[in-house]
């Protein structure tokens, strides 16, 4: 019989696929009710058989750090852009540059990026 990964989202679990070390699966979307919901943590886990969902509290990120999971996936809002301003300046770099939006939230990895 062939493997077949899942993850799970709560109660939703959904088909996995193997790359390597990794399994990657495509988020389902979270509603309650009926409506979507932002904001939403749900637990997580991995399963290879599709039945039996594990889930690995720390894990390793590409560097090789620690990433201290604790087995939760949260839903946010889509991002909107509303404005950017400072849309031009010198080629050495350094300017400024204001983005506008709706939903942005607390990341310690947001950037951004040009070109």
């Amino acid at each position: 019989l062939a493997a077949i990964a899942s993850c799970r989202f709560g109660n939703q679990a959904v088909p996995g696929t193997v790359t390597g070390s990794s399994i990657v699966c495509a988020t389902p979307a979270v509603k309650v009710f009926g409506v979507a919901q932002t904001g939403a943590t749900v637990s997580m886990a991995v399963a290879l058989d599709g039945q039996h969902f594990i889930c690995t509290p720390s894990a390793r990120n590409d560097n090789g750090t620690d990433t201290n999971g604790n087995c939760t996936f949260v839903y946010y809002a889509p991002i909107s852009v509303l404005s950017v301003t400072s849309s031009a300046g010198a080629t050495y770099g350094g300017l400024t540059v204001q983005v506008t939006g709706r939903n942005f939230f607390a990341y310690p990895e947001a950037s951004c990026k040009s070109g």
